[in-house]
């Protein structure tokens, strides 16, 4: 019987999710416009734990903006959402600005329906470039 995903759970370009543990990469960088954290594979309940040093990293830097590139996240669920969310208002509450970079599709959908929407910075479904909250 073949894996049916459970409705919270969305993959990149609309797929169903892939069978299987997907292994999670983060990248914690500085760049120019401050600290970038990307993440590729699954932002979900299994690899959340495995964020949780890097978010803290992340959440002790004093920059003024942190940017977090989720274009390589394959897989999302409502734990990894939660875990960006968490990001957000902890950086938000100390006068920083999370800028959230994703490709359209479900995983982009998701973040605009959980009210993170504002911070995502790049192209939407319709093509239109989205600038992240200054």
């Amino acid at each position: 019987m073949p894996r049916r995903d459970p409705p919270w759970m969305a993959s990149a370009d609309d797929e169903p999710a892939p069978v299987g543990p997907l292994r999670c990469e983060v990248t914690l960088l500085e760049t120019p416009r401050g600290l970038t954290l990307s993440v590729g594979g699954a932002l979900d309940a299994h690899s959340v734990a495995a964020l949780s040093a890097q978010f803290d990293q992340l959440q002790c830097t004093s920059c003024d903006e942190a940017v977090l590139d989720l274009r390589e996240v394959g897989v999302i669920d409502c734990a990894g959402l939660n875990a960006v969310a968490g990001l957000s208002h902890y950086i938000g509450g100390r006068g920083g600005t999370l800028v959230i970079l994703c490709r359209p599709g479900a995983i982009r959908g998701l973040l605009v329906s959980t009210g993170l929407g504002p911070l995502l910075e790049g192209p939407a479904e319709d093509g239109s470039v989205a600038p992240a909250v200054a």
